[in-house]
């Protein structure tokens, strides 16, 4: 691929935000951004804005021979569950919220979820970022290859690019990955949403001694954001926290 060619997107991007008119989201009146202002100050604030993740189980880790960029080796569900038990004291996982999922909020968030519009997270990140402490990288929410296919693109990964450009120093995207299918977390409980999605994120890199921060569409039980949590610190992270864009009620 030429690099005029790989500009395209940026270009097109460019002249969408700048100067190709567009509606609010969700009024539809003329608005140079996703949604007009009046819109904007109807959408309920998430308070209060900070909450520990319940549940959250780092692993105590750091780098395994190998370097540092070997992955982290895979370890069964016993191991696992050893580790657990001979960890000192669970760290907390603090998560940060912008807007409560509530009428209008919900209707932003699943038309920037399944609509595709990058405005609604620009409009979120400028807004969230004063809020977050520093960090040296963030790790958006993976979703499954197959489902990734299917949708055409991860709003996490969207959200988190969006929000990079707003913290100090511009910290780089991570990645995670999802090994294995897992059930819609639709219609569990909490219990069954942690054992849903337990052991199902990995990280292939270390991240010793690194602040990383978490980012998510919807927050409701924790339980996706403290598995990933759990790959974090297992990976050999030393803080972990994590933004959404908005806060349900299970």
């Amino acid at each position: 691929m030429s690099m005029s060619t790989a500009l395209i997107p940026t270009i097109c991007s460019f002249i969408e935000r700048s100067w190709l008119p567009r509606t609010c989201l969700l009024c539809g009146a003329g608005s140079r951004y996703a949604l007009c202002e009046p819109c904007l100050a109807e959408l309920p604030e998430q308070v209060p804005a900070e909450e520990a993740l319940a549940g959250a189980m780092p692993i105590a880790g750091g780098p395994s021979q190998g370097g540092p960029c070997a992955a982290p080796p895979e370890r069964s569900e016993r191991e696992r569950e050893e580790s657990a038990r001979a960890r000192p004291a669970a760290q907390s996982v603090t998560a940060h919220t912008l807007w409560r999922y509530a009428e209008p909020a919900d209707r932003v968030v699943i038309g920037f979820k399944y609509g595709g519009d990058a405005g609604v997270a620009r409009l979120w990140a400028a807004r969230v970022a004063g809020g977050l402490p520093a960090v040296d990288a963030l790790i958006p929410m993976p979703m499954h290859a197959q489902r990734l296919a299917d949708r055409g693109q991860n709003p996490a990964e969207v959200m988190a690019s969006a929000l990079a450009r707003h913290l100090p120093g511009r910290p780089p995207l991570l990645r995670a990955t999802k090994t294995r299918m897992t059930a819609r977390q639709q219609g569990l409980d909490r219990k069954g949403r942690l054992a849903n999605v337990a052991g199902a994120y990995r990280i292939d890199q270390h991240l010793h001694g690194m602040r990383v921060l978490l980012v998510d569409d919807v927050l409701t039980t924790g339980a996706s954001l403290s598995a990933v949590a759990e790959a974090a610190f297992d990976a050999g992270a030393d803080e972990v926290s994590a933004v959404a864009m908005a806060r349900a009620v299970p």
